[in-house]
Parts: structure tokens; sequence; C-alpha cells
């Protein structure tokens, strides 16, 4: 019984801090810059961070 309250009452506070802090936001510097990733993928743009990929494979013996 008392391990229901203790665990219950963990889980209302948690529960109260993970909204509260949820309502914080980026900065402008974090969400207004050059390089970040498109991570919605809208059809009309391009990805934002391009870079070169070469797949390397192994010889199978």
């Amino acid at each position: 019984m008392s391990n229901a309250l203790i665990f219950g009452g963990m889980a209302a506070i948690s529960l109260f801090v993970f909204f509260n802090l949820g309502k914080i936001k980026a900065s402008k510097n974090q969400t207004n810059r050059n390089n970040r990733i498109n991570r919605f993928r809208e059809p009309n743009q391009q990805n934002i961070i391009e870079s070169d990929y070469k797949e390397e494979r192994k010889d199978e013996e």
C-alpha cells in the first residue's frame, strides 16, 4: 500500500515537472540557424544539410 502511494506521488511529481518544462522553448539562435535539419520533409524544400556519402563494402570471404 505504501509503495503505491510513494510511486504514485513520484509519477505525479514527474508528470508535473515534465509538462511545466515542456513550455520552455529554444532560443532564437537555435531556431533561426542556416544549417538546421529539415525534420518535416516539406516537398518543396531540399535537405538543408548535404553530405557526400560513399558506401564501403567488405569483401565476403
